[in-house]
């Protein structure tokens, strides 16, 4: 193989390569920012993410993405893989997405977070 054209297939490969960049979370939000329900019913609401990526667009987060819902008590509330929560208790907490920056390949210690409340009656 000639000098230029192995050159040329390496640079070929380097721009392949950086093409295939990952986009990477900078910034999440959990909507609605502020829900109530009920308590004495089990009352739930739904809970959304949505991630801004390094190249600025803008997706809906799930869990294949690594993200991962919390309440900040879950005496008052519980919340399912999928952002749904349920009122057990009155009261207030903090509902929280958290998901890798690098998005579904890990690294929990290098997370996003975006925050909502909901109260409970």
């Amino acid at each position: 193989m000639r000098p230029s054209h192995f050159l040329a297939m390496i640079g070929m490969i380097v721009f392949l390569v950086a093409c295939g960049e990952d986009h990477h979370l900078t910034s999440m939000s959990v909507s609605p920012s502020s829900a109530s329900a009920a308590s004495s019913s089990h009352g739930q609401a739904a809970f959304a993410a949505t991630g801004t990526l390094n190249n600025g667009s803008s997706r809906a987060l799930d869990a294949s993405d690594g993200l991962i819902w919390s309440t900040s008590d879950s005496t008052i509330a519980t919340i399912d893989s999928n952002g749904a929560a349920t009122c057990m208790a009155p009261g207030t907490v903090t509902i929280t997405g958290t998901a890798p920056r690098n998005l579904a390949k890990g690294s929990t210690s290098n997370a996003v977070s975006g925050t909502a409340t909901l109260t409970c009656s």
